[in-house]
C-alpha cells in the first residue's frame, strides 16, 4: 500500500474518548478481523464503495485520494455486532469522510440509525478536538455494510424513527435532521452477483466469504464456482497472506477446523486446485521455518509489513531489529489481523487527550 503526503485535512480525527476503552490489540471477532485486513487496504475499499453509491457521487470522488484513517467509533460493546472504518478522500473540490460500517450478526438486535448519527457525530466531535480554529466541519457519507439471517428489516431515513404525524413532518423538515446512509445488504445476495461485481478478487473472497462462510454446506455448495477467484487471490503479491487470512476466517466461523476446511476445498475443487491455492497460505509459515534463524524471522516480518504497509519508517525497521523472539512471534501473529503498522508492532496508544502534530 503506496503511504502518500497528507495535507492537514487528510487526518481529520483522532479517536475519540468513547473509544478508549477497546482494550488490547486484537480484533473482537473473526468477521471484525477480516473486514479489517481487506478494506483498510484503500484498493479494495473503493472498489466495494464504488459498486453501491449512486454513480453520479462516485464519480465526484476522487479515488486515488481514499486514504484510512486511525480511529474507530463502535462502542466497545457492541464490537461482536459491528465493525468500522473511516477514509478520507477528495470529494469535489473539498476534503471528505466516508464512514464503512459493517454489522455482522445473526440475533435480532439491529443497528439503528439514531445509533449510526451518535458515531458520526464522534467523529465530528474528534474533529474539531483535534482543529480547533477550522469553522467548518467535514462532510461525512455514512456506508453500511450488512450482513444477517433476515437482511437489513430496519429503517433506511432518519424520518422514519421519528414518531410524528406526516404533515407535521413537512411543516418541521427545516427544523430536525434527517439523513439515510447507503446500504450494501449482501444477506441473500445470489452469489454469483457477488462475483459479478466490478471489485478486486480480494475484495469479492471477502464478501463470499461474509454471506456464506456461516453455513458449511452454502460455502462447499458454492466454492467450484469461485476456484478461478480463489487462484487470482492466491497468484497475487500478497496471495499468501490474503490466503492465510481468509482460511482463518473460515475455519473459525464453519467450525470446520484446519483438516475440516482442506477437505471440503478438496472435494469442491479438486486436489490440484486446492492444493495450489491452499499452498499459497502455507508457504508463509514455510517460508519462517525454511530461514530457520532468528535473522530469517525479521527479514521474513519486514517483507510481509512491506507487502503490507508499503515503504516501512526507519523507526518500525528499528523496532524489528530490536525485538527478541518472543516479540517477533506476537508481531507476526498479529499481521494478519492488524489495521496498522502500529498495530502489528504493539504501539501503545496515545494517552487520552493527546493531539498528534498535523502532517
Amino acid at each position: 500500500m503506496t503511504r502518500r503526503k497528507h495535507d492537514k485535512t487528510e487526518h481529520p480525527q483522532e479517536q475519540p474518548d468513547e473509544g478508549e476503552g477497546r482494550g488490547g490489540l486484537e480484533a473482537a471477532t473473526p468477521h471484525d478481523a477480516l473486514f479489517h485486513f481487506a478494506f483498510v487496504d484503500p484498493r479494495h475499499a473503493a472498489a466495494e464503495l464504488q459498486c453501491v453509491l449512486p454513480q453520479a457521487l462516485s464519480a465526484k470522488i476522487d479515488w486515488s485520494s481514499l486514504t484510512p484513517e486511525q480511529g474507530r467509533f463502535v462502542d466497545a460493546k457492541l464490537l461482536s455486532r459491528y465493525s468500522d472504518l473511516l477514509f478520507s478522500a477528495r470529494i469535489g473540490q473539498r476534503r471528505g469522510l466516508i464512514y464503512l460500517l459493517f454489522e455482522h450478526l445473526s440475533s435480532r438486535k439491529r443497528l439503528g440509525l439514531l445509533t449510526l448519527l451518535e458515531y458520526m457525530v464522534r467523529i465530528w466531535q474528534a474533529h474539531r478536538k483535534r482543529y480547533p480554529r477550522e469553522k467548518r466541519l467535514p462532510v461525512i457519507l455514512p456506508v453500511v455494510l450488512h450482513h444477517s439471517e433476515t437482511g437489513w428489516t430496519a429503517a433506511k431515513r432518519f424520518r422514519e424513527i421519528l414518531d410524528v404525524d406526516s404533515e407535521v413532518l413537512t411543516l418541521l423538515e427545516a427544523f430536525i435532521p434527517d439523513f439515510q446512509a447507503v446500504f450494501d445488504d449482501i444477506s441473500r445476495v445470489d452469489p454469483r452477483a457477488l462475483k459479478a461485481r466490478a471489485m478486486t478478487p480480494e475484495g469479492k473472497l471477502v464478501l463470499f466469504c461474509f454471506r456464506v462462510g456461516r453455513t458449511p454446506d452454502e460455502l462447499v455448495k458454492w466454492l467450484p464456482e469461485w476456484g478461478d477467484v480463489l487462484m487470482a487471490v492466491a497468484r497475487s503479491p500478497v496471495g499468501g497472506l490474503f490466503i492465510s487470512a481468509v482460511m482463518q476466517y473460515l475455519e473459525e466461523v464453519t467450525k470446520l477446523g484446519e483438516v475440516g476446511l482442506k477437505t471440503a476445498m478438496q472435494q469442491a475443487l479438486g486436489n490440484s486446485v486446492a492444493e495450489k491455492i491452499l499452498f499459497a497460505g502455507e508457504r508463509l509459515i514455510e517460508r519462517g521455518r525454511r530461514e530457520g534463524e532468528l535473522a530469517g524471522q525479521r527479514a521474513v516480518l519486514l517483507r510481509l509489513l512491506a507487502e503490507r504497509f508499503g515503504a516501512l519508517p526507519r523507526n518500525a525497521v528499528a523496532s524489528i531489529e530490536a525485538a527478541t523472539p518472543s516479540d517477533l512471534e506476537k508481531m507476526v501473529s498479529r499481521v494478519l489481523t492488524a489495521s496498522t503498522l502500529e498495530d502489528v508492532l504493539g504501539k501503545k496508544k496515545r494517552r487520552r487527550g493527546a493531539t498528534p502534530p498535523r502532517s
